[in-house]
């Protein structure tokens, strides 16, 4: 309960994130056609932003009304990215407004702009590619613990509880007599808590290389422990 608010903020702002990135080099291709064509870089936004769709075509449009609005374009163009604060846009918006000031026709630089954020994207795509089977691995050694767990308490646990019950060893002393089953449950319940906090935030580094991208998979692992134990239980 304390988890889910922060994973469903970071999530959301990471898709918000996404939705500009997504399709970032093929706008900044859609804007260097356009100024080839003789077009200022304000008309070339303009064009990207009526023959587009998306979040970032809906920032183009808000940044061509903003300029026809008095304010100049390098200011816009700041604006904008202030208000996502993403590293790889900052760099873009920073060449392209250096760019502008000296000259409209920045068709070269725009191509190079478009290229670098589509290298960006095929590093993405491969580390991503890469560590899938990582945090497959990790997943699946927790779920393989919990599986564990949940069958010591029903197989063992259970059954020394029985036994305690049943009373019947030798020396009239039951053989689960002395077991406390109930602290047992609770500290095997408390171990795999634990494994889901450690296997979350691993699997979540491991993937985008930010410890808070592990707070969904630790809401997920721990859900599903809690539900596993409410029906072993």
């Amino acid at each position: 309960m304390t988890l889910v608010p922060l994973a469903f903020f970071y999530e959301w702002n990471g898709l918000t994130r996404r939705s500009i990135t997504g399709k970032l080099s093929e706008n900044l291709r859609k804007l260097s056609s356009a100024n080839d064509t003789g077009q200022t870089l304000l008309e070339s936004i303009q064009t990207v932003a009526d023959t587009s769709t998306g979040k970032l075509a809906d920032e183009f449009e808000v940044m061509y009304a903003k300029v026809n609005y008095g304010m100049s374009l390098r200011e816009a163009m700041v604006e904008f990215n202030n208000k996502y604060h993403i590293p790889r846009l900052a760099r873009t918006i920073k060449l392209i407004a250096e760019a502008q000031e000296a000259s409209s026709q920045i068709t070269d630089v725009l191509s190079t702009a478009a290229q670098s954020s589509e290298n960006q994207d095929d590093i993405e795509r491969e580390r991503k590619s890469r560590t899938r089977m990582q945090v497959a691995i990790i997943l699946m050694t927790y779920l393989t613990l919990l599986a564990v767990m949940a069958i010591l308490k029903v197989q063992f646990l259970d059954t020394m509880a029985g036994m305690g019950g049943g009373g019947g060893s030798a020396g009239g002393l039951s053989f689960g007599a002395s077991i406390d089953t109930q602290l047992l449950s609770l500290l095997f319940l408390h171990a795999v808590t634990l494994q889901a906090v450690l296997s979350g935030f691993i699997s979540g580094y491991i993937r985008d290389a930010q410890i808070i991208s592990g707070v969904k998979f630790v809401v997920i692992l721990q859900t599903l422990a809690l539900a596993v134990w409410v029906v072993v239980v």
